[in-house]
């Protein structure tokens, strides 16, 4: 019998057959990678833009097998905001940045892609999963998104992997894309509403204006025949208290007006230049009187400050209503800081419900401790009759008052605030060349 040694053929036989299935294996992921991309490429040219995360994550997740998977930019704040498919059903949640941190958040740090085989949670959804695949999409050396895959039978290997980082490769310029029309389409309902919010308010302010300057014709009537009563009336008539009450009305009633007329811009105005450090200081002790005991009236005027050209009746007006309503919002006592500042604007700046061209200003702010707004309520403070206090006492003039004069002396009020953390309304009007005289 005759032993011949067959290990080496075997071997070689083996050899053949494994290097065989590795060329199959590396055809079918090329396969697999042709497939996903011509997909991914179909689904771009098919799909609606509000439909097109869904759609992508859709292939990517049947070419993977993977049950979810979700697909998310870097928004304007730095959060992930995610569009998700769990079992095909569609959801959206956000990945705030001070969260990204375990297994898929060195995705972000490192810029890496990240290959997890065991058990972890996603606590936006309060999912359990057993694996995890996310890849950082850049586009243009810039991070804008990751791209995330989980859960799949088995875990995912070196060939999921290189699949899900050649999707991320052809999706993330599409992710650029779709974030890039998001905030577009934000910043286009934003001007919008502030076109409307406009228009809103000239319509409000022609049909104050008509109202409050027939009404006022009539108001001096009365008071002109009123006075002329009181003056031929003995100081023991009966009847004298009645005449005072009616001119003590009618001159409410007449402030009610000025009030209005000012916001529409049809006050008959005689404008000055004027340092508005000296007004502020001629009238601090009525402020301070007008805010009661409880309330610390504090001033910041700068030195140097510059001139304006306004009425001084004008600023004062600003600052009793601004004082009024900081008042009313510090219920249980507080403090209201009066600053002034020059201030020097070099390329436009957004504010508020408008924009600051670059030039010369001043700035005076009115900066309370009181209640604050929410954003519902800030839209809404510069409107006509519009109040958040009670019918007794509020008119909600005397913001749109403010509002109508800073407009009228082609001044910008930005309003800052936050509920619980009191509000500032800064006013920025033209500041004259002319030096101030000491």
């Amino acid at each position: 019998v005759s032993l011949v040694d067959i290990t080496d053929g075997k071997l070689a036989e083996q050899a053949i057959l494994d290097g065989c299935m590795q060329v199959e294996e590396a055809v079918g992921h090329q396969n697999r990678c042709l497939s996903l991309s011509s997909r991914i490429t179909e689904v771009c040219l098919q799909s609606r833009p509000d439909e097109l995360s869904y759609h992508l994550l859709e292939v990517i997740l049947d070419t993977i097998k993977s049950p979810f998977g979700y697909l998310g930019h870097i928004t304007d704040n730095g959060d992930l905001d995610c569009c998700a498919l769990v079992d095909h059903d569609p959801n959206r949640f956000v990945i705030p940045q001070e969260q990204w941190k375990d297994c898929f958040g060195s995705s972000f740090e490192e810029r890496e892609t990240v290959l997890v085989n065991n058990f972890f949670t996603l606590p936006q959804l309060e999912i359990e999963f057993d694996s995890l695949l996310a890849v950082p999409l850049i586009c243009r050396d810039e991070l804008v998104g990751q791209l995330c895959v989980a859960d799949k039978s088995g875990g995912y290997d070196g060939f999921d992997q290189e699949l899900l980082e050649s999707a991320a490769a052809q999706t993330a310029p599409l992710v650029e894309a779709l974030s890039a029309q998001e905030k577009q389409a934000k910043e286009h309902a934003r001007l919008e509403e502030q076109y409307r919010q406009s228009q809103k308010l000239g319509v409000i302010g022609r049909f104050a204006g008509g109202v409050a300057h027939d009404f006022n014709n009539l108001l001096m009537a009365i008071l002109n025949s009123a006075e002329c009563v009181l003056i031929e009336m003995e100081d023991d008539n009966p009847k004298k208290e009645d005449i005072e009450d009616i001119l003590a009305a009618s001159e409410q009633a007449s402030v009610l007006t000025r009030q209005l007329l000012a916001f529409c811009r049809k006050q008959a105005l005689k404008p000055t230049v004027l340092c508005i450090n000296r007004v502020v200081r001629r009238i601090e002790n009525l402020l301070g009187r007008l805010l009661g005991r409880g309330i610390n009236l504090k001033t910041e005027l700068a030195d140097d400050l510059g001139m304006v050209r306004m009425s001084p009746g004008q600023l004062e007006q600003i600052l009793m209503n601004l004082a009024i309503n900081a008042r009313d919002a510090m219920h249980g006592g507080g403090e209201l800081t009066i600053l002034t500042e020059n201030v020097t604007v070099k390329e436009i700046y957004k504010i508020s419900d408008t924009q600051l061209n670059p030039g010369a200003y001043i700035a005076m702010a009115v900066r309370d401790t009181g209640d604050g707004m929410d954003d519902e309520v800030k839209e809404h403070i510069f409107e006509p009759f519009f109040t958040t206090k009670d019918h007794d006492h509020g008119t909600g003039l005397g913001l749109a008052t403010v509002y109508g004069i800073v407009r009228q002396c082609l001044g910008k009020i930005e309003v800052l605030s936050q509920i619980g953390k009191g509000s500032e309304f800064r006013i920025y009007l033209p500041r004259l060349e002319e030096p101030v005289k000491k």
